[in-house]
């Protein structure tokens, strides 16, 4: 499976498919570089090693973490919403990808961003629009947070597309109050308020966090794959899953989907409520070492453990920062990475996102701003 991350700097000569070989443009807190720079990082030689230990790549996987290490707090933790200007720099490095009519599953859909005041469909529908393929979908299973929601997307709608397009476009959002996970029809108890309610089984039924002494009552499951169906749904675009926690047994759901490679882009949250470890180390506040085995014998699901179920599905994944994606995968994987096992009050709390092999431009696109660790 390591040996597959050799392809992975293959992929970045790709980048000439979707740029020219003039200089850097700039948007939001990215720019996207030329081939060349591209090159800079990610040779040819490179590309054709086999051997993950090589020179070459330990340089390179060495930059990267020293830059994620650096920069936790201000560039890579959840709080600094690295999803919008990753939007940004997907639509400038691939402009014709996805096309007008995109398709997005957007699963724990209430509202983010340090005011709390964004909604991801919102985002997405400002920057491709709507064309008359285009298909939202939306789980929020916290009523309050749900309403919160549609009432922020209806606004952002209006403001940036007038009130007649804003209303037509709301009409391609599916709302659905029911939890997403691994089994469909059943029923889960949701604790906590807002944005932060899970049905995640890492939240102890005893827990001394006061976020999670709240029962919110009772919701339905549904799986990804069977939203999909419902609304005939061959490919989705972009799957964005912040599920507090319980965000790999909604992968799980969307098993028939991802197998087939027919989800082009994941976006998932890495969180306290992954993994008990995690819970106790930044949530409960009790630091608890890994099992004598290391990470790779804690029980999963953790970091490493969904990054290798994705990557058995053909998906890269990398750390969304500001300023710059960090790639995980096969070789370029640290265990350093996983800051959530230690307990010295750093941040547990990242988005990752996962790009499928077969996806040629965004591919290339996600790479492109994986080499922007050469401008910084």
């Amino acid at each position: 499976m390591l040996a597959r991350g050799a392809a992975l700097a293959a992929a970045v000569l790709l980048l000439c498919l979707c740029r020219g070989a003039g200089g850097a443009s700039h948007w939001s807190t990215f720019a996207v570089p030329s081939c060349r720079q591209g090159r800079l990082l990610f040779t040819q030689e490179a590309a054709r090693s086999r051997d993950h230990h090589s020179a070459v790549y330990d340089g390179r996987r060495a930059r990267f973490l020293e830059h994620f290490l650096d920069h936790l707090v201000e560039e890579f933790g959840g709080h600094n919403d690295a999803f919008t200007p990753t939007l940004d720099g997907l639509r400038a490095a691939a402009p014709e990808w996805p096309g007008p009519n995109i398709t997005f599953i957007d699963v724990g859909a209430g509202l983010y961003g340090a005011e709390a005041d964004k909604a991801h469909a919102a985002e997405v529908l400002r920057r491709w629009g709507c064309g008359l393929g285009t298909v939202v979908v939306a789980l929020e299973p916290n009523d309050a947070a749900r309403l919160q929601a549609r009432r922020a997307v209806r606004a952002a709608l209006r403001a940036s597309m007038g009130r007649r397009a804003a209303e037509e476009c709301q009409g391609r959002i599916a709302w659905y109050g029911a939890a997403a996970s691994d089994k469909n029809g059943s029923r889960a108890q949701l604790r906590g308020k807002d944005n932060g309610a899970s049905i995640s089984p890492t939240v102890p039924e005893k827990t001394r966090a006061p976020q999670y002494n709240h029962w919110s009552g009772e919701v339905e499951t549904i799986t990804v794959d069977a939203i999909a169906k419902r609304h005939g749904l061959h490919h989705v675009d972009i799957l964005k899953v912040d599920a507090e926690g319980h965000d790999f047994a909604v992968l799980q759901g969307a098993r028939g989907l991802l197998e087939s490679g027919h989800v082009t882009l994941v976006v998932w949250e890495l969180g306290a409520n992954l993994n008990s470890l995690y819970y106790a180390n930044w949530v409960e506040k009790t630091p608890t070492a890994l099992p004598r085995g290391g990470l790779r014998a804690l029980q999963p699901p953790h970091l490493l453990s969904v990054m290798r179920w994705l990557d058995e599905r053909a998906y890269d994944c990398f750390f969304l920062g500001t300023k710059v994606l960090v790639p995980l995968t096969g070789v370029w994987w640290d265990d350093a990475y996983d800051v959530c096992v230690r307990s010295e009050g750093l941040p547990c709390w990242y988005d990752v996102l996962c790009v499928h092999r077969g996806a040629r431009r965004p591919l290339a696109a996600v790479w492109s701003l994986a080499t922007l660790l050469a401008q910084l």
